[in-house]
């Protein structure tokens, strides 16, 4: 220290140097953020959010060309990198028929659920703490966590899903395996029809208010309600008639 502070000169290089290794340091910190500890993440990735409100859908045509539909109240990020193309899915439903791309999968999450895929088209949705996959063409790898005393463990289970099959998952039931279904009535939100095959009521009013901005509540105090299902396709612009409806085959 005294050596530098009697030769100005020597100062002046220590203090380069050590302002160079600062600024490496703080380079490496931001590569390390954009690319992440393990670089699963792309420096070069782009960013699109989307959000729907009541009763209000939007078609959408990504970056690769992928077509994507979103139902109402959506909230939606997209996230597109040189490795890998990404979609989070906080709330709703959207449907997607995915350009193929061997070289960059992409994967559409809904919190620790994960669907997997090159090109294909599926319907993707979250509502009620269900999330679930119909696939109407190509095959959907999906993944989610054993459900360990009531907790997400970290050991994952998977499923292949193919063309006219169905599969969901919750914090309640786990990964279900797959079901078969219609591939006419995947996607048939898109068309202002809702199909509900045994639905529980109160996930299917959940459904409904997402497409009347006239809310409807299930009074039912005693549970008599609660396990009650409901099976048939109705217009969604109709809210009317389907309370009628629900009057007629349930004791509501």
């Amino acid at each position: 220290d005294q050596e530098r502070r009697a030769n100005p000169l020597l100062a002046f290089h220590w203090y380069q140097c050590a302002a160079g290794v600062a600024a490496l340091f703080i380079v490496t910190l931001l590569i390390r953020s954009l690319v992440g500890i393990n670089g699963d993440s792309d420096i070069m990735a782009t960013e699109r959010s989307f959000v729907t409100a009541i009763g209000e859908s939007l078609d959408v045509t990504l970056d690769d060309g992928t077509q994507l539909s979103l139902g109402p109240s959506t909230e939606l990020r997209v996230v597109f990198g040189q490795r890998e193309r990404a979609l989070y899915l906080t709330t709703g439903q959207i449907f997607l028929d995915v350009a193929s791309d061997p070289d960059r999968p992409l994967v559409a999450s809904v919190g620790a659920f994960d669907a997997r895929v090159v090109g294909t088209a599926f319907d993707l949705r979250s509502i009620s703490g269900k999330t679930s996959v119909e696939v109407v063409e190509g095959v959907v790898a999906v993944s989610y966590p054993y459900i360990i005393r009531g907790e997400l463990s970290e050991l994952r289970r998977s499923r292949t899903v193919n063309a006219g099959s169905g599969v969901s998952a919750s914090k309640v039931t786990g990964l279900v395996d797959p079901y078969s279904i219609n591939s006419n009535r995947i996607g048939a939100w898109r068309k202002g029809r809702l199909i509900f095959e045994d639905t529980l009521l109160s996930d299917m009013i959940d459904d409904l208010n997402r497409y009347n901005t006239r809310s409807i509540r299930l009074n039912d105090p005693d549970g008599e309600l609660s396990t009650a299902t409901v099976t048939g396709a109705f217009d969604a612009s109709d809210t009317d008639s389907i309370l009628t409806t629900l009057t007629e085959i349930l004791p509501v």
